[in-house]
């Protein structure tokens, strides 16, 4: 089966990449200077085209049939490959662990589709995408709301430089990575274009993307279980947000891992103190990772001012009080507030500061953190004690 034409570039470019070609000779990695030839690397390095050449074999395996698959669940009446006119690949950008190219296929009645490819060809991304990929698929089940992306199909591909693999998803268009920003009002939230320009969001813009970050959190942390979603970091893109008329949607755009965090072996205290230990955790180390990013992205550690962080302790208890409640146990805000009001300013900031010692020690935020805990401390227990007792912050 032939199937339709491929073309592929390098994203915010429109010279065709091709074996032999100067943006195809470019290293995965490298930067796409224009002086980076081919026989300045080794020869067994992957290069743009070779990647971009194993996900067009990727697509064309077995006549198309992930493709087949996604296209059928996003077109009413498709009939598959028969509709698609042309297949174009953009690879957007090169993370720590995968290489994402935007599929854009064209139809042959004019409509366009985005999908997304997510590639993996060092040793860490190899040991990361296959699970990822299953926890995606799981997470997705479970997720009315539409916050993780739709994934179709995955795989492996043998090559001449070494195995590369792959999994096909869902594109979600508009939607950008945000990170915090100087601008001539201080620290700011922008937004990345793919042209590497800023947007940058009004303060009750960002508000509600940390509100929402943290009720999507929420919405997957499970009180029963005390599984969640982690890691995860604002520097590294994991979530993304969409201007949407007068409003901004989050989404959630990848999950590295969902398992608990604490091992409280049931008889070690009964259960519905599990359940509360496991929930003040998890609030938390929310608490502590919302508030880290880094300088657009890539430089120094910052710390998110509470005007902006206020919302996600907002959002937490929004998604907290939609959870179902536990056979014989009352529901998850009254399991939450009945320990969160118990708790006095110094025996929070003890706990606080047994989650930070968790973290890495060597990462570049971890002094950034042990300066602003005692703030940060005395900012949660006031407002949160001010929430849950219904009083005016």
């Amino acid at each position: 089966m032939t199937g339709p034409a491929f073309s592929s570039y390098i994203a915010n470019t429109r010279t065709p990449v091709y074996p032999g070609s100067k943006e195809g000779s470019y290293p995965l990695s490298g930067d796409g200077t224009p002086d980076y030839a081919a026989q300045d690397i080794g020869a067994d390095a992957i290069l743009v085209a070779d990647y971009l050449n194993t996900i067009q074999a990727f697509i064309r395996r077995d006549n198309f049939q992930i493709l087949e698959t996604a296209l059928k669940s996003l077109i009413p009446h498709c009939q598959g490959i028969v509709d698609v006119a042309r297949i174009n690949l953009f690879l957007i950008k090169h993370g720590a662990f995968y290489h994402p190219v935007k599929v854009r296929v064209e139809t042959v009645d004019s409509r366009t589709i985005n999908l997304a490819v997510i590639g993996a060809v060092s040793q860490p991304g190899l040991d990361l995408i296959h699970q990822e990929y299953q926890l995606l698929a799981r997470l997705r089940d479970e997720d009315p709301e539409g916050y993780l992306p739709n994934v179709y199909g995955a795989g492996s591909m043998e090559t001449a430089k070494g195995r590369m693999a792959f999994f096909l998803g869902q594109w979600l268009d508009n939607f950008l990575e945000f990170h915090l920003t100087r601008s001539k009002d201080g620290l700011k939230t922008g937004l990345w274009e793919e042209d590497g320009s800023t947007i940058i969001l009004s303060d009750p813009e960002a508000s509600e993307v940390f509100r929402q970050t943290a009720r999507i959190l929420t919405h997957f942390y499970r009180i029963d279980t005390m599984e969640q979603i982690f890691p995860w970091h604002h520097a590294a893109g994991d979530f993304i947000v969409r201007r949407a008329g007068n409003g901004i949607e989050v989404r959630l755009s990848t999950v590295r891992g969902y398992d608990a965090m604490l091992e409280i072996p049931e008889e070690a205290m009964p259960r519905m103190q599990r359940v509360q230990t496991g929930l003040l955790h998890f609030f938390l180390n929310l608490t502590i990772r919302m508030r880290l990013d880094r300088l657009d992205g890539t430089k120094d550690p910052v710390w998110l001012e509470d005007h902006l962080f206020t919302p996600a302790m907002d959002g937490f208890l929004e998604a907290l009080s939609w959870k179902t409640s536990l056979d014989h146990l009352p529901g998850a805000s009254e399991l939450f507030s009945s320990i969160f009001l118990t708790l006095e300013p110094e025996e929070l900031n003890t706990i606080l500061m047994s989650i930070a010692d968790s973290y890495a020690p060597q990462a570049l935020e971890t002094q950034l953190i042990l300066d602003r805990m005692n703030d940060h401390c005395k900012y949660v227990h006031s407002y949160m004690n001010s929430r849950l007792k219904n009083t005016p912050v």
